[in-house]
């Protein structure tokens, strides 16, 4: 099979079948690729295809089995009528995913490595632009932005790459390039710069003085290399420019059954950002619930609308062990230890102002994982402004929720669906269709947590068996209950290991 969605939307299938463009089959193709984990409910499907159109039960079935049709079974292994259709194809054989993993192979590499790869993540965009080109659906346009938005990601971080790594000749044409076709651009605007800086000192300042009265006053960013190329404020050691921090953990687990949650967070944080506001979440929940995926993934979601940067503390409000909560002092040190001007003061409250001083004008995304209570929280919080923090923890932190405007999400445990589709993460579908029961119990025993294996296949369908069908009445780590086996004298009632026990069989299915 081979796909295409970052310009005009076509697919081929193994049989030589195609996806046309413009059609109805060609938007579901598109709607399943730019979903998570390609996967996507009916209800999405019939208001992104038939916006407004009411009753089309009939619609989503034909367009999903003209799809299989198209596509094959393997690829489109579900008819949809469970309530989910799902496109499994390898990473090489869609555009978007080839472009998504180069990019993500890019992080944590060298300058030059950086450079290297997302140049060839970029090149899967073959100079397009209008990513879903064809579609004319309402509901592609906020996908379309998306894309748009992860295209100049990729560009802003290899002209990042090429100006660290030295690449002038490379940087200058291609400054040159973008500048022509997007001037307004503050990034744009500032690798220009950085890559022109032998302009005359007359023009350069006539381009400045042009580019501010149309755009406004230059960001943080831009100041930065307005002053680089005019010889002021150079920091010492030679670095052309402070860093911005980016500290949010790589490899991310996908959330499966939490696309909802993220996307209303996501919605509601972008809008007190367009308002001018402090966007303040708080994620609360049960142990093993899946708080840090959603925070780590809606961070991911939300990073290229805070242009200076992402800050990651870890708490530690729950750690097993003799780990101990982490101090409000340490996550003030490392944040002010990557922000400009990187001031160095003793006491939390003197820390706790250098750091709103810090974030004053500038727009940072702050990840705050597994607190304890509001008192480790509330010293990390920015001032006014355009920053975001996400907050997770067990407890709900009334406090905070009564000092500080909150966005509040309980999470709650998974529908069954979702809880099995993670569970089976790396379970083939002859391994699924063998074991179904004892999975099916499996989830219920693991009260349907997002409990993913690190391995898989027979290995972790027998002990879903045995997790199903515990071999004797002591087995499991004191939550199970049983006064007889079916079949035998006393209650006929059903026996079941803990959930512990059950969440720790799926880690040891290797």
């Amino acid at each position: 099979m081979e796909g295409y969605v970052l310009g005009p939307v076509r697919a081929e299938g193994d049989g030589g079948r195609r996806v046309v463009e413009g059609s109805k089959v060609a938007a579901l193709f598109a709607l399943l690729v730019t979903s998570p984990d390609c996967r996507c409910k009916r209800k999405d499907i019939a208001e992104v295809l038939w916006e407004g159109v009411e009753d089309v039960d009939g619609l989503v079935n034909r367009v999903v089995a003209d799809l299989r049709k198209r596509l094959g079974q393997e690829s489109v292994p579900h008819s949809g009528k469970s309530g989910y259709c799902t496109l499994r194809v390898p990473v090489g054989d869609v555009d978007l995913l080839r472009f998504r993993e180069k990019v993500k192979q890019a992080e944590g590499q060298t300058c030059k490595a950086q450079f290297e790869l997302l140049g060839v993540a970029l090149e899967e965009w073959d100079g397009e632009d209008e990513p879903l080109h064809g579609l004319s659906e309402a509901g592609f346009h906020l996908r379309r932005e998306e894309l748009r938005a992860e295209l100049m990601a990729a560009v802003y971080a290899r002209l990042d790459a090429a100006y660290r790594s030295r690449e002038v000749k490379w940087l200058r044409e291609e400054t040159e390039k973008w500048f022509e076709r997007a001037p307004k651009l503050p990034q744009i605007f500032r690798f220009y710069l950085l890559a022109h800086a032998d302009l005359p000192e007359s023009q350069r300042e006539r381009l400045i003085e042009k580019w501010e009265k149309r755009n406004g006053k230059a960001d943080v960013d831009v100041q930065s290399a307005i002053d680089q190329v005019r010889g002021e404020g150079r920091r010492p050691g030679g670095a052309l420019l402070p860093p911005v921090p980016d500290q949010l953990p790589g490899g991310r687990r996908k959330p499966i059954g939490q696309d909802e949650l993220i996307g209303d967070l996501c919605e509601a944080v972008c809008e007190e950002q367009d308002a001018g506001d402090l966007a303040l979440v708080l994620i609360s929940g049960m142990a093993g619930v899946g708080k840090t995926t959603v925070a780590e993934n809606l961070a991911g979601r939300l990073r290229e609308r805070f242009p200076d940067g992402v800050l990651y503390g870890e708490l530690n409000g729950f750690a097993d062990g003799d780990v101990r909560p982490t101090e409000p002092d340490e996550i003030l040190d490392g944040f002010l230890a990557a922000l400009p001007p990187y001031t160095t003061v003793t006491g939390t409250e003197s820390k706790s102002n250098a750091l709103r001083s810090a974030l004053a004008h500038r727009s940072v995304l702050i990840v705050l994982d597994d607190a304890l209570s509001a008192q480790q929280v509330l010293p990390l919080l920015p001032g006014d402004g355009t920053c975001a923090v996400i907050v997770t923890s067990r407890n709900d932190l009334l406090r905070l929720q009564s000092e500080r405007k909150v966005l509040f999400r309980k999470m709650e445990p998974l529908h069954e669906a979702d809880a099995l589709e993670v569970l089976q993460e790396k379970v083939s579908a002859e391994d699924r269709a063998k074991h179904a029961v004892p999975f099916s119990k499996l989830v219920h025993l693991c009260g349907r947590l997002p409990v993913g294996p690190r391995g898989g296949g027979p290995a972790l369908g027998a002990r879903c068996a045995s997790a199903a069908h515990p071999p004797c009445p002591g087995a499991g780590d004191g939550e199970g209950v049983g006064a007889g086996e079916a079949g035998h004298p006393g209650p006929a009632r059903a026996r079941a290991v803990g959930p512990r026990r059950a969440q720790l069989l799926c880690a040891r299915a290797e």
